[in-house]
Parts: C-alpha cells; sequence; structure tokens
C-alpha cells in the first residue's frame, strides 16, 4: 500500500473514533462545608447542597422536632458524605436518589400508612397542573391522590418561588412530588401526617439558588 495512502487511512480512523465521555455521579460532586442556623431542617441542606429533595417523614413524627436548636455543622466532602453526615442527626431515617431526586425516607415499618400500605405509593391516574407555584402544585399533588389535605403557613415571598407546568399519567404520590421538585429545580418536598387536622400535607419549599446538580 503507497505509504501516503497508508497515513491518510490510519488519521481518518483516529479522527472518526467516537470520543468517549466519563460519566460523573451528581453525589460525588466535592462540597464545601457549612453550617445549617437553623438546625438542620431538611430544606435547608437541599438549599445550601442547591439539590432537590424530599423527606417522607415517620408514622408520629412532627416536622417542627426537626428543627435542633443548636447548629448543625457539615464538614467539606462529597456531597454523598454530606448526605451520610447529615441524615446521622436523624436515626431511623436513610437516604435514597429517586427519579433523579434526593429522599428521605423511614424504615418501612415506620412509613405512614392508609389501609395497609404507604401512603406516599398511592396511585394518581393523571395529573395535570398547569404554571401553578410549587406550592399550589404541591397542595394539588395531594389532592390528586384522593387524599384530606392540609395547608401550611409559609414564610417566603410566593412571588420568588418557581411555577411550573406537570402532565404525568399512572405515578404514584411520591414520583408526582419528585417531578415536581426536580422540574422546578430549586425546591424540595415534606410528606406528613397531622394527627390534630385529620390530614395529610404535602409541603414545598423554594430557593433560589441556581441550577441543581441533578437534571
Amino acid at each position: 500500500m503507497n505509504t501516503r495512502l497508508l497515513l491518510f487511512v490510519t488519521l481518518t480512523s483516529f479522527v472518526c473514533m467516537p470520543k468517549i465521555v466519563l460519566a460523573t455521579d451528581p453525589l460525588d460532586t466535592p462540597e464545601k462545608g457549612f453550617v445549617l442556623i437553623r438546625g438542620g431542617i431538611s430544606p435547608t441542606f437541599c438549599q445550601m447542597t442547591n439539590t432537590p429533595c424530599g423527606w417522607e417523614l415517620a408514622a408520629g413524627d412532627d416536622w417542627l422536632s426537626h428543627g435542633k436548636p443548636e447548629p448543625m455543622k457539615i464538614s467539606s466532602g462529597t456531597l454523598r458524605q454530606q448526605l451520610n453526615q447529615f441524615i446521622a442527626a436523624y436515626p431511623g431515617y436513610s437516604w435514597a436518589v429517586q427519579n433523579g431526586v434526593v429522599n428521605f425516607v423511614p424504615t418501612p415499618d415506620h412509613a405512614i400508612q392508609k389501609d395497609g400500605a404507604p401512603v406516599i405509593d398511592l396511585k394518581i391516574a393523571a395529573l395535570d397542573i398547569n404554571d401553578l407555584s410549587v406550592i399550589e402544585a404541591g397542595y394539588k399533588i395531594c389532592e390528586a391522590a384522593g387524599l384530606k389535605c392540609g395547608r401550611a403557613i409559609h414564610a417566603g415571598i410566593h412571588r420568588h418561588y418557581g411555577k411550573v407546568t406537570l402532565h404525568l399519567q399512572n405515578v404514584t404520590l411520591r414520583q408526582a412530588a419528585n417531578a415536581l421538585v426536580k422540574t422546578d429545580g430549586m425546591s424540595s418536598w415534606m410528606f406528613n401526617f397531622n394527627p390534630r387536622g385529620n390530614n395529610y400535607t404535602l409541603l414545598v419549599d423554594s430557593w433560589r439558588g441556581g441550577p441543581s446538580l441533578f437534571k
């Protein structure tokens, strides 16, 4: 074979080789340390790490009890390491990534249940949300699951909360809540049962801190 032709074939083969891109797990992203002044309530952690997340409270747990009187220091490390530090302060809970969203979950025997099944897994046949604030969208998801849903007082400025549009079919309450905060990219959800009002709440908190690690 002609030497010049051989060189051309070799270079062409090299140039046409597919580019290999190594996937980076968002959980392995290095993060700076920080202090949770408000005591480690999950939305504050989510905001400080700029990660959409959800907290499924255990049966009988009160979301107000998740505030600690003392600051919680989170050391520098990967997001995975910081999640482990954070959840260590809450015995009976663990964390996992579900539908691209970090979920804090109780042990299965402590999940909020209805008719012998976890309420968070109730099915929603169809969900249509059109240009609603994430707060109102959270209430609509709760009601779409066929629950008696309560509302909470939000201290934030409502006009700073993002609006979302979602069209989902055959999803669980958890999947819908995860889709909500993932679509917004700057919010988190908390689900609990209020025995005093005999109702459920899907409370959505929001912040303005830039894009999320999870796309």
